[in-house]
């Protein structure tokens, strides 16, 4: 009888890995172009999903590569100092240079307005298949990316004031575009901003403007006259921000075609530098609670509140309690920083008209962090 050792040991397991990275090589466009928007075909099983981002930029950096003889690749010196018949090939790659973007947010479906900076040179394209079943994958057949003639060279924008506004109050700001030609550009005469998160805006004089758009998230505009050369554009309007960090993207456009608007500094002469704004630390992730203090069958309570520093949509609720600590009403929604408002009829979960006397109304929010904020309020039920 003879004895042995298992010497390999081989493990196949079923189905799909949950996740592949695909990233394209950089894409020449054959120089700078005003990229608009990303279209993709994708199948997407139940379970499965697709996820696209881009990047863009200018520059190029060069790499050199060198190989000895047998294809080992060496540093630049001992290639250098190796005798010639052990010198190999030599190899130049092409990566990224220091004016890229990150990768873009990821698109949220197929057609979507392009989000890397635009016009420029070169792109590059990353799709994530990625799976929550091992027996199911997605597919992406192709991608499409549209793009044509830059409206203008370049333009820069800055939003003042950009630092220190008080969260929660009215504020004054003043938008600044500065444009950049070649000699056939064909200019821009419109103007659209657009809050991330969203924010209302309200324009400020300009009788020569020609207001084609402004509500809650959307600020557009047309101008006296097609911008063709190097001047400074002004625009002044209220906004009152809840998030840190709140971007205005700016757009210019032309008889339908618009070219995104790099943040940067427009003027010397203020102190933006982009169009980001940072907010003073806010004291409290709740404020500007206000209760309407009596409910009458005739007057319903209306409660509104501000909620400030939520990156990413959270429970938002408002609770009536009875003086023994009883949930009689919860109300609800989810969302992020912003400014909230709610109304109590007077009646229970259960639809019918709670008693007259003292309730309380808890606001409760869940915080980034993790930890619950609530503030709480009394009104009185009166027959």
């Amino acid at each position: 009888i003879y004895a042995g050792n298992v010497g390999e040991l081989q493990l196949y397991g079923e189905g799909y890995v949950p996740e592949v990275v695909l990233t394209s090589p950089i894409i020449e466009l054959g120089g700078p172009k005003n990229l608009t928007s990303i279209d993709w075909d994708a199948e997407t099983p139940e379970g499965t999903k697709v996820e696209v981002r881009t990047r863009t930029g200018n520059e190029l950096r060069e790499v050199v590569h060198y190989f000895d003889r047998n294809g080992n690749e060496v540093s630049k010196f001992k290639y250098m100092n190796l005798p010639n018949f052990m010198k190999g090939d030599t190899l130049v790659e092409y990566l990224p240079g220091p004016d890229w973007s990150r990768w873009s947010r990821v698109y949220a479906e197929p057609g979507a307005n392009f989000l890397s900076p635009s016009p420029r040179k070169y792109l590059m394209i990353q799709v994530k298949l990625i799976s929550d079943d091992p027996y199911r994958a997605p597919s992406i057949r192709s991608i499409t990316v549209r793009f044509g003639r830059p409206l203008v060279r370049r333009v820069v924008a800055e939003v003042n004031p950009d630092r220190g506004v008080r969260p929660g109050k009215k504020q004054e700001f003043q938008l600044l575009i500065r444009p950049s030609f070649s000699r056939n550009d064909v200019g821009f005469d419109e103007v659209m901003v657009v809050p991330s998160p969203s924010v209302e805006m309200d324009l400020l004089g300009g009788d020569e403007l020609e207001v084609l758009k402004n509500r809650d998230d959307t600020l557009w505009v047309r101008l006296p006259e097609v911008i063709r050369s190097e001047r400074t554009i002004s625009l002044r309007f209220t906004s009152t921000l809840f998030s840190n960090g709140t971007t205005f993207q700016v757009m210019v456009g032309r008889r339908g075609s618009w070219q995104r608007v790099d943040s940067g500094d427009a003027s010397e002469l203020l102190p933006g530098k982009g169009t980001t704004v940072l907010l003073k630390v806010a004291k409290e992730i709740v404020g500007d609670l206000r209760v309407e203090p009596i409910f009458t069958p005739n007057l319903n309570v209306r409660i509104s509140f501000s909620v400030f520093e939520i990156g990413f949509p959270r429970p938002v609720e408002v609770s009536i309690y009875d003086l023994r600590g009883r949930r009689v009403r919860s109300m609800s929604e989810v969302g992020a920083a912003g400014k909230y408002e709610f109304e109590w009829d007077g009646r229970d979960q259960d639809g019918n008209l709670v008693p007259p006397g003292v309730y309380l109304v808890r606001v409760r929010v869940e915080a980034d962090r993790g930890a619950e904020v609530a503030q709480v309020r009394t009104v009185c039920v009166v027959y």
